[in-house]
């Protein structure tokens, strides 16, 4: 069995460039997985059943073996790679190691400037549910392949490598779907292929401000559809953050969405479930980005029947970047002074208190 397995800190490992192609001896050598394992030729071989030898992933994967200590023993080989990758590479992939190299390709899929979204994801969702499949030449296939997210075998396409259908998986992809496919309705309802050279990246900026929250989405959308102007790629959120800032934002109590912001300022200030000065300390805690698990008090409870904050991995979050460009920290700390439960300019000592009954006595 291997034993004392644990990471060195990434500066304790020499950096080299890797050019891991073709993977030989020259890999062992590199990355000097010889005095890593009693069987490296098997250890490599491992690597490379879940990269396939994509150079990235391969390098990355190479780099954290190198790190390890202790001595993996033959046969420990699968279940110490398998361990790697789980860690290091797939459970909080955004976070990790490769997290730049994952984040390219996931935005590549999902705001692909040549080729429309939806229709790259469903490419990508037959050939991970048929595993290899048979497709004609496309503009979907062709920036899948682009990608490196799918390889050509046999004039089938099937995923690069285990990792990319570890990270990206079906379950993933279907959510996206229904995601864009909401997105498809919005743009076509509000005619925003019409407005935009890119109408998904247009919506996606909207999405930004809003966090999907339909009333706010549906007047901004409406905004951008009344608009006479076209909006070229790149353009997009200037555009939005104008109209956001402009009808929103600046001048509140008299724009559009001003009855939607006026029953949320109400429900902080004049609630009848809960004291204005507890969900306005709560709210205080949110916006300054201290960790608030959810526990399910009264303030909590009211604030998120509000709308105005949400609740994400079990902590609390301002629902959306509109809400907290208007109720913001200044805002809040005006009011907290206005809602302070005992002012001491209004507190009476029993003295005061008494030499008043006395007058009102005398009198």
């Amino acid at each position: 069995m291997s034993e004392n397995f644990s990471i060195k800190p990434l500066g304790e490992v020499d950096q080299k460039p890797a050019h891991i192609r073709p993977f030989s001896r020259s890999t062992i050598k590199l990355f000097k997985l010889d005095e890593k394992a009693s069987r490296p030729d098997i250890l490599l071989d491992e690597v490379l059943s879940w990269t396939s030898a994509q150079p990235f992933l391969t390098q990355r994967l190479c780099q954290l073996l190198t790190q390890l200590q202790g001595f993996i023993l033959a046969g420990d080989e699968a279940s110490t790679v398998k361990q790697l990758v789980q860690t290091h590479l797939i459970d909080h992939w955004e976070t990790q190691v490769a997290s730049e190299h994952l984040k390219a390709i996931r935005h590549e899929l999902l705001k692909n400037q040549k080729c429309d979204p939806f229709s790259l994801l469903q490419l990508y969702e037959q050939i991970l549910q048929e595993e290899k499949i048979l497709v004609p030449d496309s503009p979907a296939k062709a920036e899948l392949l682009n990608l490196g997210l799918v390889v050509q075998q046999e004039n089938k396409l099937k995923v690069s490598n285990r990792i990319y259908q570890s990270v990206f998986h079906l379950s993933w992809v279907n959510q996206e779907l229904i995601r864009l496919d909401f997105s498809r309705n919005r743009i076509k309802f509000f005619k925003l292929d019409e407005k935009a050279s890119r109408p998904y990246v247009l919506l996606e900026e909207v999405l930004l401000w809003t966090n999907g929250q339909p009333f706010l989405t549906q007047k901004l959308c409406q905004l951008l559809s009344d608009s006479q102007d076209f909006i070229l790629a790149g353009e997009e959120d200037a555009r939005v953050k104008q109209l956001v800032q402009t009808h929103f934002i600046e001048y509140w109590e008299v724009r559009l969405v001003s009855e939607h912001l006026d029953t949320i300022r109400d429900g902080l200030l004049r609630n009848k479930q809960c004291n204005s000065f507890s969900l306005l300390q709560l709210y205080q805690q949110v916006l300054q980005q201290e960790k608030v698990p959810v526990n399910n008090s009264p303030a909590q409870r009211e604030l998120l029947s509000l709308g105005l904050l949400m609740q994400q991995e079990n902590q609390l979050k301002v629902s959306n970047r509109i809400y907290q460009s208007i109720f913001h920290l200044s805002w809040v700390n005006q009011e907290l002074e206005k809602h302070l439960p005992h002012p001491l300019s209004q507190l009476e000592t029993p003295k005061s208190h008494s030499f008043k009954q006395s007058l009102l006595h005398r009198r």
